[in-house]
């Protein structure tokens, strides 16, 4: 009798702990709680979205629902168009929070939490947060310490999971504690270090020359009269230096001006190019061929055409930096780009597409070098998926909108941003969403600016500054 009545308690604990430890129901995604959620039912994933925090019902999810399935806590994701992610679920808080967690490299994807659970007041903590404070310190390993010298049976501070409390747990909570993304209050790269007259400015420097299509083309409104009367066109950029006395490479800030691909050019970002300057990044301001908008305007073809030339001109600009290295002691593997309006969409598609040349025509006049950078940050500026391959290893993009409707391009949070969003993070990527003022076209991305908060903490972490 005592033996039934175990194997009847141990079934109903199990089937408590599975039930609470499945995907099933509907799930917020941490840092976009008001825009996105999930709702996985009966083996398929649906995406339903909003832009005031209140969620309809399955029946108004957007686009198709993605099938997923499992084996062994590991969901398997179909994104379609052959883009399919897995990732292994770690449940806490009683399966009300998961960590969706890359099988490849073993690092954090994302996080959800259930509707209707109180995720940001709520007092569980994962096991190493011990006086769960929110905060990883020595006050932790102190607690440890005190649990292990007191034999108590205490699930936290067990960071291994193997059931026991010993001094591997100690070792494993230093280590996690010493090797925590901290950003800095101040500092290198996070607020002003120089002066203008601590800079080296250097101008108008040739990255690349481009045939001019049919004597219609030029480099910038102020070119515009000369350069349509020359059958070359010279692209230039200008670079912001600031003092480096340690010798070391520098990362480097590309700015990209908007104009429609008909307007803009270098100088209007020359000042944004300073300021990173003064944080101690090497900065620069680049110019790419710019197309009439009555031209434009004639045909898909030709504004295809159009922004086709202006991108193949700032991967260009891109590759040239790179070759140039060892004179501005640049250091190629942390590299973003910030593009405003048109400069939002080139630093984006250089994001996701990096170095195509052949399917569109582009040339790259620096064939050893590639135009992948570590991260992209645009503002007014976003795109349809469809025609784009998205991976795991393209620049993490930080994408800056209007939170309904921008009156420039016509493109909403909802239908066309939040998409992008998703094929990045599903594709295994970081992205980040930061929502401009309603009707809004572009914002500053100075760091100097109104939305500093939201990129200078973004390129820290995304150049790995840490480690720098």
């Amino acid at each position: 009798m005592n033996y039934l009545k175990s194997i009847i308690t141990i079934t109903f604990f199990l089937t408590n702990l599975l039930s609470q430890n499945s995907i099933e129901g509907r799930w917020h995604l941490v840092g976009y709680e008001d825009n996105i959620m999930y709702q996985f039912d009966n083996n398929y994933r649906y995406s339903i979205y909003s832009i005031d925090g209140n969620f309809g019902s399955i029946e108004e999810a957007g686009g198709s629902p993605n099938p997923y399935f499992i084996e062994n806590n590991i969901i398997t994701i179909d994104n379609f168009f052959g883009n399919v992610v897995s990732y292994q679920m770690d449940f806490y808080c009683d399966g009300q929070v998961v960590d969706f967690i890359n099988t490849e490299y073993a690092t954090i994807h994302s996080t959800l939490f259930r509707e209707d659970y109180n995720y940001i007041n709520n007092l569980c903590t994962e096991n190493d947060d011990l006086n769960q404070d929110g905060s990883l310190d020595v006050l932790d390993i102190v607690l440890l310490v005190s649990y292990i010298l007191n034999d108590s049976a205490n699930e936290n501070g067990d960071i291994n999971d193997d059931g026991f409390l010993n001094v591997l747990d100690i070792v494993l909570l230093v280590d996690k504690i010493l090797n925590q993304e901290t950003i800095p209050e101040s500092g290198l790269f996070i607020n002003q270090q120089y002066q203008d007259e601590e800079l080296t400015f250097i101008y108008d420097i040739v990255y690349s020359k481009r045939s001019n299509m049919n004597g219609l083309q030029y480099s910038s409104n102020q070119n515009q009269v000369q350069d349509q009367l020359l059958d070359t066109i010279l692209l230039e950029l200008d670079i912001a230096i600031p003092p480096n006395p340690e010798n070391k490479l520098l990362p480097l800030v590309i700015l990209i001006h908007g104009g429609g691909f008909s307007g803009g050019s270098k100088e209007s970002r020359l000042q944004d190019t300073k300021d990173y300057a003064k944080l101690g990044y090497i900065g620069c301001t680049i110019n790419y061929r710019l197309t009439p908008y009555s031209y434009q305007i004639e045909s898909g073809q030709n504004q295809l055409q159009a922004v086709f030339h202006a991108v193949e001109d700032a991967m260009n600009a891109i590759r040239f930096l790179k070759s140039q290295d060892y004179i501005y002691n640049i250091d190629t593997n942390r590299v973003v780009t910030i593009g405003t309006s048109a400069g939002g969409f080139i630093s984006l598609i250089n994001a996701i597409e990096n170095d195509i040349t052949s399917d569109l025509g582009m040339v790259s006049d620096y064939i050893y070098f590639s135009s992948k950078v570590s991260a992209a940050i645009s503002t007014g500026a976003a795109f349809e998926i469809e025609p784009f391959n998205f991976d795991e290893d393209d620049a993490s993009c930080l994408i800056m909108h209007s939170e309904d409707y921008d009156p420039v391009t016509g493109l909403t949070w909802e239908g066309d941003v939040i998409p992008l969003y998703e094929a990045i993070i599903n594709s295994g990527n970081h992205a980040a969403l930061v929502s401009q003022p309603s009707n809004s076209h572009v914002v500053p991305v100075g760091p100097f600016g109104a939305y500093s908060d939201d990129i200078i903490p973004f390129i820290w972490e995304q150049l790995n500054l840490n480690n720098w």
